[in-house]
């Protein structure tokens, strides 16, 4: 739960590729997902928003980790899809 809303998060991971599905299952008016990624000495190839290019601002720590904010509303299921680059 979330203030008024039930939502669902699914996270799956592969060596290259990390996907999360995100949904509102019930509650008033649809939520906003404020996200913020953050890879372990990983860096990102391609970011897409439900099989869509996104355009993302990415940032790297004095640690070598990437980073980005993106805001997704949740007024159906969404889709967020970071390729990383090769080790």
């Amino acid at each position: 739960r979330l203030g008024d809303a039930t939502v669902g998060l699914r996270y799956d991971r592969t060596d290259d590729q990390i996907e999360w599905r995100l949904r509102q299952t019930a509650g008033g008016a649809p939520i906003t997902w404020l996200f913020t990624v953050t890879l372990d000495g990983r860096s990102v190839a391609h970011v897409e928003v439900d099989g869509a290019p996104a355009e993302v601002d990415l940032r790297t720590t004095s640690e070598g980790d990437t980073f980005f904010d993106i805001q997704l509303p949740a007024e159906r299921e969404r889709v967020l899809n970071v390729r990383l680059t090769p080790q």
